[in-house]
């Protein structure tokens, strides 16, 4: 397998400016760079986790502080082993303006001490779509949701959106390699999550650039691309989660690639690596891309020697009609929230009827105020008619066309829920603790939401890349590169790059450094083996799941993922069918055709579904007028009250298995 080897990709953490472990990422280039073949950094920079408001106000995920921090030890690492670094979906949105964001964060670390001798040869590639290009693809119908439960596009919502970022395949970062293979640094716009790692290996295995990526197998694509859908995560495939992790692939027949965490207290294993393409995606056996889909039914997973290291192989790409996603984000108006709390247990036992009497007191007495505008209520608990709470928690929310609006109908709603009379009242002083903060209404500013999220289809050759100083004739010019040569400490570029080794960073590298230490602990790790949960007689699903979370799937729908201890327990709980459709259609209040998936998983022993995403009994986006859980992590709560038959009790607490009471 040695002499097979492609080349090496080390992601210090799933998204750059959340921070890393420097010694971690410092180990694993040592042992990558041992090596004859070339070596990497690579890591994600951008999710739509966030909401809308990145696209729609043109902020970044992170300060600039964070990505100031991250950048710097990856330059120190880049230099060091002579690695290039490569980031993409700049900023969280990968807009073009941020793109040149962290250009010129490096322009300014190239001033610094530390880089005085150095040279940066930065690749920027940009993603902005022109509206126009919207607009005639639009017309032309060719454009369709990115999923069932997106609404369709209108020209209304493209000119009211105020950036629209085409999501690039791997192709434009490949070309911009290829033209320019001695980079040190390449950020790129907004990216399909795998691309890079996708181009990185392409660039490779097509004899560095000799052939076109087209050339590739599907053996091969189909690697590279389950790689990088692990990789862009970092070490969440890992147990416990940890925050890096390296990929090792190989040109044998199988087209495999290992995965190991940096971290060295972590382990990759079968179920872990396989359990990752659940991860945020609608299904988990067909994952759908830029120009294609992955495959990976007849995957296997092989743990090796180390106990930490999985090799995977059998993942297959198959091609598809070339379409772009195309994301954009639009303001639909001002917020102002306020915050209290409802203690009285008078009050308490009617406080649904209050809620409800305020805000339709609020739309009559203000009926003739201009504009759009509403009004609800976050509540902590309102508990029943037979066991109230002893506290709840409400946030007040409002949006209006203006600021000065929603602060003023914040302001009456605030009032009222401290004077508004109630069935039995006796504190007629006030209902409500406010003031959090020392502050009455608190104003939020604009409130944005997802207006295109779409594929748009592309004609043959606008998923390339080009240069801005050659450009593309005939096609769309749809994602294009600029190249700067960056001198550290103000020194005037120089006309010759030196390269010790004679060996580009694309090409190969080589390590110079000293032994980091391998014994500190990722942040991330968690102590204990949270794999296993003792409990002498299993009762409730989490009793008997060691995975039970729930995630985004972009913003219009959630995924819930449930994943068993050992393939008896899987068994037992498939067979007695306490997990169906129907389960998920009343636990969630949808209909059938509402479930966008649902099944079964062996390769990773789970149950997987996936709906829409509803507020207020309404198909939503993430983000928005009332939004409480933008990243969809809470959806999984249902599933954690469902409760085994005795039936399955008995089967589970039988099995071989259950030992000294622990699954």
């Amino acid at each position: 397998m040695e002499d097979a080897r492609l080349c090496q990709i080390v992601t210090p953490v799933g998204m750059l400016g959340y921070g890393f472990n420097e010694q971690h990422t410092e180990h694993a280039l040592q042992e990558v760079c041992a090596l004859p073949t070339p070596s990497a950094l690579i890591l994600d920079s951008g999710s739509t986790d966030s909401g809308p408001n990145k696209l729609a106000l043109g902020s970044m995920s992170n300060p600039r502080s964070a990505y100031e921090r991250d950048l710097r030890r990856l330059l120190r690492l880049g230099q060091k082993y002579r690695v290039p670094v490569i980031t993409a979906s700049a900023g969280g949105d990968g807009t073009d303006h941020h793109v040149e964001e962290l250009v010129s964060i490096i322009q300014a670390l190239a001033e610094e001490e530390e880089f005085r001798t150095a040279q940066f040869k930065v690749v920027s590639l940009f993603s902005n779509m022109d509206k126009d290009f919207a607009h005639q693809r639009f017309q032309a119908g060719k454009v369709r949701g990115c999923g069932s439960t997106v609404p369709p596009l209108t020209n209304k919502a493209i000119d009211e959106t105020t950036t629209i970022v085409a999501q690039m395949g791997p192709e434009p970062i490949f070309d911009a390699i290829v033209a320019n293979p001695d980079f040190d640094v390449l950020i790129a716009g907004r990216s399909y999550d795998p691309s890079p790692y996708i181009a990185f290996s392409a660039y490779h295995a097509t004899l560095r650039g000799q052939k076109d990526i087209s050339s590739l197998s599907r053996e091969a694509l189909g690697a590279f691309n389950h790689m990088g859908k692990i990789m862009e995560c970092g070490g969440l495939c890992s147990t416990p989660k940890s925050m890096g992790a390296v990929a090792c692939l190989y040109r044998n027949d199988a087209c495999s690639f290992t995965i190991k965490p940096t971290d060295p207290h972590s382990m990759c294993t079968p179920l872990t690596v396989a359990a990752h393409s659940l991860y945020e995606k609608s299904r988990p056996d067909i994952l759908y891309g830029p120009g294609g889909h992955l495959n990976v039914t007849k995957c296997q997973y092989e743990q090796l020697d180390d106990g930490r290291t999985v090799k995977v192989w059998g993942s297959v790409f198959d091609a598809d009609p070339y379409t772009v996603k195309m994301e954009g984000a639009r303001v639909v108006g001002y917020r102002t929230i306020f915050l209290g709390s409802f203690s009285d247990p008078v009050l308490l036992r009617g406080l649904r009827e209050l809620l409800s009497f305020l805000k339709n007191k609020l739309r009559h007495d203000y009926a003739d105020i201009g504009g759009k505008w509403d009004v609800e209520f976050h509540v902590s608990d309102t508990g029943s008619a037979e066991s109230a709470p002893k506290n709840v928690s409400i946030v007040g929310e409002i949006v209006a066309e203006t600021q000065a609006i929603a602060t003023q109908l914040a302001n009456t709603a605030r009032v009222w829920c401290i004077h508004a009379p109630y069935a039995g009242q006796r504190a007629t002083a006030g209902n409500m603790g406010f003031g959090i903060g020392g502050r009455n209404e608190f104003e939020a500013g604009p409130c944005c939401e997802f207006s295109v999220y779409h594929l748009a289809d592309l004609q043959p050759g606008e998923e390339r890349g080009y240069s801005y100083s050659v450009p593309a004739s005939g096609t769309t010019n749809l994602f294009r590169w600029k190249v700067l040569d960056i001198d550290g400490g103000g020194r005037r570029k120089s006309s010759e790059r030196s390269n010790a080794d004679g060996v580009s960073h694309a090409n190969g590298s080589s390590p110079n450094g000293t032994q980091a230490d391998s014994t500190s602990s990722s942040s991330f790790a968690i102590n204990g083996n949270m794999s296993k949960i003792t409990q002498a007689v299993p009762h409730l699903l989490p009793d008997v799941a060691r995975v039970l979370r729930s995630k985004n799937s972009g913003p219009f729908e959630i995924t819930i993922d449930i994943m068993f201890h050992n393939q008896e327990i899987y068994n037992i709980v498939r067979k007695s069918n306490v997990l169906n459709r129907a389960v998920i259609q009343e636990l969630y209040s949808v209909t059938e055709d509402d479930i966008i998936y649902c099944d079964w998983f062996e390769p990773a022993l789970a149950f997987k579904v996936t709906i829409p995403r509803y507020r207020n009994g309404k198909r939503c986006a993430a983000g928005g007028f009332m939004e409480s859980d933008m990243h969809g992590s809470q959806w999984h709560v249902p599933l954690m009250m469902m409760e085994l038959s005795e039936a399955v009790q008995d089967e589970i607490v039988g099995i071989e298995d259950a030992k000294n009471g622990t699954y």
